[in-house]
């Protein structure tokens, strides 16, 4: 599954809380699942933290996305999905907007997107 995550650029937060742990790492990663930011430098007054990992409270504003599912109006785009643990990529979904069942908004809640047959619902991180 390498190489098939979202990338976000002039992504702004608020209520980040005290760095956690020194990653690994040379670019900034955000992890949905335990809501934690990597980022390889940052300023905070007149210190400099190298690879710090932040707590995410809150999104304020993504600038960009790439690798993020796309909808045409009358597709969506997935370049990958989980469905059971099965892996399937670019797949193609016609579908309208009386399809979706919800949105939530912030940060994604996944990391890759994922279908649950028995539920017959289709999880994304971002579109």
């Amino acid at each position: 599954m390498p190489g098939l995550k979202s990338t976000y650029t002039r992504v702004q937060i608020v209520g980040a809380t005290s760095i956690v742990t020194p990653p690994n790492g040379t670019q900034d990663t955000y992890n949905p699942v335990t809501n934690r930011l990597t980022v390889p430098a940052v300023q905070v007054g007149n210190t400099t933290f190298y690879n710090a990992v932040s707590t995410v409270v809150n999104l304020t504003s993504i600038g960009s996305v790439s690798g993020a599912d796309t909808f045409d109006g009358t597709h969506l785009h997935l370049p990958y999905v989980l469905v059971g643990s099965t892996p399937y990529y670019n797949v193609v979904l016609a579908v309208s907007l009386a399809n979706v069942s919800a949105v939530h908004g912030g940060m994604p809640s996944v990391i890759w997107d994922q279908y649950d047959a028995t539920a017959s619902l289709l999880t994304n991180g971002a579109v």
